[in-house]
């Protein structure tokens, strides 16, 4: 499934690259190298931010659950753009961005909470401790997406994105306050209420984040085949236009 991270407020392009290391990645110059600070805090920050943002968002409001949630598109959270959904599932045209503010997006991702573990979810992979929900995590990420039959390839304006994995981080353990409506519930197949209120929560997670683009329309392309999610392969394309 697709999850992403907290969007971020406008911010002028001078102010904005005043608060952003300048540390490359190497063959992707278009995103923050893996430990590269962006605004003071580093990637396992932001990616711990929007995780529990997101899961503390009922639903239909939620961008995980609802394609049409004007969240999928957000710059009023945080420093950081965030940018749920491809546009060709949200069906409402590109992703508009200010110039000079970076953004994030998440491909693939897998929470483990305590919320989870009451109703017995995950089976002998959740637990009550911190330590049991980081196995956890790791555990399921990759289970579903490091199998030799997996495979998941992008591009940014025809640039492949080269050694994908290197941008995945797990999450700092954080208290999320599940809403009533909460996504998790939403999700599950098998249809059990999932209790609201505070639980302990981490997340395995491929935090792709972007340095600020140049005005004008970009691209980010994904092709992947993951059995997990389902048995043919797809093809998504997010579309993020830029503006002074």
């Amino acid at each position: 499934m697709y999850r992403s991270v907290i969007c971020l407020a406008a911010l002028a392009l001078a102010s904005s690259l005043a608060g952003v290391a300048t540390a490359e990645s190497g063959s992707n110059p278009q995103l923050y190298a893996p430990g590269a600070d962006v605004h003071g805090h580093s990637r396992v920050y932001w990616a711990s931010e929007v995780a529990k943002w997101e899961q503390e968002i009922p639903v239909p409001d939620n961008p995980i659950a609802n394609p049409e949630s004007p969240l999928n598109c957000s710059t009023d959270v945080s420093p950081i753009a965030y940018v749920g959904q491809p546009t060709s599932v949200t069906g409402q045209g590109a992703c508009r961005i200010p110039a000079g503010t970076p953004f994030s997006i998440v491909p693939v991702s897998w929470g483990c909470s305590t919320a989870e573990g009451k109703v017995g979810n995950l089976g002998s992979f959740h637990g009550r401790t911190w330590k049991n929900l980081r196995r956890c995590a790791h555990t399921m990420f990759r289970r579903d997406y490091l199998g030799d039959e997996v495979t998941l390839r992008m591009w940014i304006d025809g640039s492949r994105i080269e050694n994908i994995f290197r941008y995945t981080v797990t999450t700092r353990p954080r208290m999320a306050d599940f809403p009533e409506d909460n996504v998790w519930e939403e999700l599950d197949p098998s249809d059990v209420e999932i209790p609201a209120g505070p639980t302990k929560t981490i997340t395995r997670v491929m935090f792709l984040l972007f340095k600020p683009l140049s005005p004008g329309l970009h691209r980010i392309r994904i092709h992947a085949n993951i059995p997990a999610w389902d048995d043919e392969p797809f093809r998504d394309v997010w579309r993020i236009r830029v503006v002074r």
